[in-house]
């Protein structure tokens, strides 16, 4: 892996729109890389909803993150010359849709500080997981934090 190019990160810039009626919401984004390392496209389409339960907010989502080819290759291609130098087979992926699904759990502790934790799991396409730099079928993230709110 040593001897791949660099995958280097980016800037994305787009655009979003969410729709808010009782029973959830529904959010759609779509961006592109500004700065033309990978010349990518990511669009994400989701479904979230908040459960107040006094001080806690409880927000599940459910949704699909999409990818252009370029934005795949980027990150999950092995050139030939890639290839050559480090002994894995080349290959050369297309767009792909990557399933997930998250729950974020965000209790209020005054007016102006809350803390939150958040689980992710996405569940990777055969586009991805097929490439010879993948090793396993699911990623997941975990995060937790303070908020100060101004």
């Amino acid at each position: 892996m040593r001897r791949l190019n660099d995958r280097r990160s980016t800037v994305m810039s787009g655009i979003s729109y969410q729709r808010t009626p009782r029973m959830g919401a529904v959010h759609v984004q779509l961006g592109g890389d500004i700065l033309n390392n990978s010349r990518g496209v990511l669009a994400n389409i989701s479904y979230l909803n908040q459960v107040r339960l006094g001080m806690l907010t409880v927000i599940p989502e459910f949704g699909v993150d999409g990818a252009n080819g370029q934005q795949t290759r980027y990150y999950y291609g092995v050139s030939s010359m890639e290839a050559r130098r480090s002994g894995l087979s080349e290959y050369r992926p297309s767009a792909n849709i990557t399933p997930y699904v998250s729950l974020t759990a965000d209790y209020k502790l005054s007016e102006r500080w809350d803390t939150y934790a958040s689980a992710r799991g996405n569940f990777l396409p055969s586009t991805v997981r097929d490439s010879p730099m993948v090793d396993g079928d699911e990623i997941y993230a975990f995060s937790l934090g303070i908020n100060y709110n101004f």
